[in-house]
């Protein structure tokens, strides 16, 4: 009995109508040239205001971190937002759900090398949110490779983990043997990390601007807008 379970869970996994992993539904949509899309950040407008006028510039950095206090969950500027010396708002800046990480690996100039990522247990890889850097080359993003002998590579992100896939130096290049290889992307919630209005309220970390710092009132007026989670099975 046990026997024909697993023969049978195995089986179901080679048809779309029975198949229950996302790995294997990936594996068959991939034959139709279908990419099965990743989980997208929720994004909102937040508005900052100065405590004070401050006699220098404030920059809020891209990529500066903002945090929803209930839940902790972290949002990160789309843009940088700056206020000239005098000025204290409000302004407005464009945010989205999520942290962006940046890893390294060394090419060891096999073919159709694959390097899984550190995404979180509880998050997913943000759909066609990296950056690849092959030493200081930055390299581009396809759904599948092609048949080019081109810097290109490919973004796994059903697997367990999701994954950066390289070519076999017919379908994409091979990173050098020795070259270092720079993975920037963003870990996101998806769905769950919607907001409603005013839930938007601190930073993760003070800002700091020549040892002077920096103290402003934030929050969302409105509620966020997106985020959604991996592509359903069923869909």
């Amino acid at each position: 009995d046990l026997l024909s379970f697993y023969l049978d869970r195995r089986a179901s996994e080679a048809y779309l109508d029975t198949a229950r992993t996302r790995e294997a539904v990936s594996i068959m949509t991939r034959t139709i040239g279908y990419k099965m899309y990743g989980a997208v950040p929720a994004t909102v407008d937040l508005q900052v205001t100065l405590a004070q006028a401050y006699p220098f510039v404030v920059t809020y950095p891209k990529g500066w971190q903002w945090k929803e206090v209930s839940t902790g969950n972290v949002w990160e500027n789309v843009t940088a937002l700056t206020f000239l010396p005098g000025e204290v708002g409000p302004k407005t800046v464009s945010i989205r759900e999520g942290e962006t990480k940046t890893e390294n690996f060394v090419s060891d100039g096999s073919i159709s090398p694959r390097f899984q990522l550190g995404v979180a247990a509880d998050k997913a890889l943000a759909w066609e949110s990296d950056e690849v850097y092959v030493g200081v080359t930055l390299w581009t993003r396809h759904d599948f490779l092609t048949y080019e002998a081109t810097n290109q590579y490919e973004v796994d992100y059903n697997g367990k983990p999701p994954a950066i896939v390289f070519g076999d130096g017919i379908t994409g290049n091979i990173p050098t043997s020795g070259s270092n290889i720079t993975v920037k992307y963003i870990q996101t919630l998806g769905a769950v990390a919607r907001v409603l209005a005013d839930r938007i309220t601190d930073t993760v970390q003070p800002l700091v601007i020549g040892g002077n710092p920096v103290d402003q009132t934030v929050t969302n007026p409105l509620p966020s807008s997106g985020g959604d989670n991996a592509e359903d099975l069923l869909r």
